[in-house]
């Protein structure tokens, strides 16, 4: 027999950590669109990692979009943020990692 062993341990009050998001958003092709994207991102205080972009048609195109944010508010923050540019036609979180 062994006596159990116990320790004593601590949890943080707030975990302080980044976290990568895939998002892909479906956009009229049109100029400007990345920039404007990429400055939605930005004013929302999130960074952009990676960015694909996809042709669709001559009309469309999709941009797959890695993303740094803080936490799940944060991610909700920068979607709505997004999809207020008016050539974003669709906007979801990859969740194939």
């Amino acid at each position: 027999d062994q006596p159990e062993t116990f320790i004593n341990m601590t949890w943080e009050d707030k975990v302080r950590s980044d976290f990568s998001v895939d998002l892909t958003v479906e956009v009229e092709n049109r100029r400007g669109v990345l920039a404007r994207l990429a400055s939605s991102v930005s004013d929302a205080e999130a960074n952009i990692e990676n960015v694909q972009v996809i042709p669709v048609d001559e009309r469309y195109q999709t941009l797959k979009l890695t993303i740094v944010v803080r936490d799940r508010a944060h991610l909700a923050h920068v979607m709505r943020r997004v999809r207020r540019n008016k050539f974003v036609v669709k906007l979801y979180r990859d969740s194939n990692k």
